[in-house]
């Protein structure tokens, strides 16, 4: 199922309900999850309206448009001061201004190195950042990336980004080669609030970083599932397939985007996972299908 122009429109004029917007990475998530030949049997498009993708706010309209105070005389430089201070809604006009000169890809790498230096327990600043990133990749039309600018806008501009975050340190530090990868088996019998850790971790490994990226984030993973791993229950192992838990989340769980993106991440470590990893995975699905969907 993708997604037309028409309701693209839709997704990029959601905004955030917590601190952060889940909808450009819950819609890229949909499409990814209903191409899958496993799930070509699931009925998808209702997903489209569940909470945190269009159940969200909407901004009605360009909210730069209503500002009346040209920027478009001012040094990139300054726009992205502007913009990284969350200085709001000036903010929306300087964001247009910025990727109308260097393009949404460019805009949206410029932020890499800082997002990754603010990743913490639920992952927001990396895995939003990623939806972004995924998001500037696609043929957009220029309102349509207008709209995306804004939102970006609204992203760099959330006080966990701008706050000088201090990330918890762990016991002990992993060798300086251990791979990303190294983490999953942790990832599948800790998930993290709502499997944010899950899903954090698979969108690292899917990623174009570079090698010192990936240990920034393995390190800051790390230390989150060292943190969990001396507090969080772990449910008893499941002895069925991933893909059945998956269907169980998905027919029985929250109609939240959370459930789309948490079934996603888990379905997309397989190739790193042993059947010992899977049965604790699919135990972590059937937990989350229980969890009660809350608004507020």
């Amino acid at each position: 199922m993708l997604l037309t122009s028409t309701e693209w429109d839709e997704v990029l004029h959601r905004t955030a309900f917590y601190a952060e917007n889940h909808a450009i990475k819950g819609a890229l998530v949909l499409e990814a999850l209903s191409a899958d030949e496993a799930f070509a049997d699931m009925s998808w498009r209702g997903w489209l309206s569940c909470w945190q993708l269009l159940d969200s706010p909407r901004a009605v309209a360009m909210l730069s448009t209503d500002m009346q105070f040209d920027v478009s005389g001012f040094a990139t430089p300054r726009l992205q001061s502007i913009v990284r201070a969350g200085v709001f809604p000036l903010a929306y006009s300087a964001a247009v201004v910025w990727e109308s000169r260097v393009g949404l890809r460019a805009m949206v790498q410029s932020a890499r190195s800082h997002v990754l230096e603010h990743v913490d327990e639920l992952g927001h600043s990396f895995t939003i950042w990623k939806s972004f990133a995924d998001v500037a990749q696609r043929e957009l039309t220029p309102e349509q990336r207008a709209l995306a600018a804004e939102r970006f806008a609204e992203f760099l501009g959330a006080p966990s980004l701008r706050s000088e975050y201090q990330a918890p340190s762990a016991a002990e530090p992993l060798a300086p080669d251990a791979e990303l990868a190294s983490l999953v088996p942790r990832a599948a019998r800790c998930m993290g609030f709502m499997g944010h850790t899950v899903i954090t971790l698979s969108a690292g490994l899917s990623a174009p970083l570079a090698l010192d990226e990936k240990r920034m984030l393995r390190d800051a993973l790390h230390n989150v599932l060292t943190r969990d791993e001396a507090v969080a229950a772990r449910p008893e192992p499941s002895t069925g397939a991933l893909q059945d838990a998956m269907r169980v989340l998905l027919t029985e769980g929250p109609r939240d985007v959370h459930t789309l993106t948490f079934a996603h991440a888990a379905w997309s470590l397989r190739p790193w996972l042993t059947s010992d990893d899977e049965d604790a995975l699919s135990a972590a699905l059937l937990v989350e299908a229980k969890r009660i969907l809350r608004r507020g």
